[in-house]
């Protein structure tokens, strides 16, 4: 059995906000939005890793949940913003420079658009990555 040192997640969170930062225009909050934002803007959501260890090899696989609000009006925007976000993950996925991991594959494992109460309208897109520990 492998001593697990670290969990992977805040090293992968920070490199994919880096990226996505980078990548495109819409504001992105890596907590909640602060008060006052204006629609539309990205948060990450529900984050998790489950280990996959045996005696010589700690790999991970994670999920990060990108949270896309936007208003009543901008059903449109949300859904290019939602287009936009999984083209430059999975483009940008395999190539993230993470400290003491690398990242093997990322993929998209649920893309999901729906009228939001305190919104107006929101979609969420569920990143799923498998890291080897380096």
């Amino acid at each position: 059995m492998i001593l697990i040192r670290e969990v992977p997640l805040p090293p992968l969170q920070a490199a994919l906000f880096t990226a996505l930062k980078e990548a495109q225009d819409t504001p992105i909050y890596g907590g909640d939005a602060p008060e006052g934002a204006t629609l539309p803007y990205i948060t990450f959501g529900a984050t998790t890793a489950k280990p996959a260890v045996n005696k010589t090899v700690e790999m991970w696989t994670a999920s990060i949940r990108l949270e896309v609000w936007g208003s009543d009006a901008q059903r449109k925007a949300v859904n290019d913003i939602i287009n936009d976000l999984v083209t430059c993950s999975t483009y940008y996925g395999e190539q993230l420079q993470l400290e003491n991991f690398e990242v093997i594959n990322c993929e998209v494992d649920l893309v999901e658009t729906f009228p939001e109460s305190t919104t107006g309208y929101h979609g969420t897109i569920s990143l799923l990555f498998t890291l080897n520990r380096k």
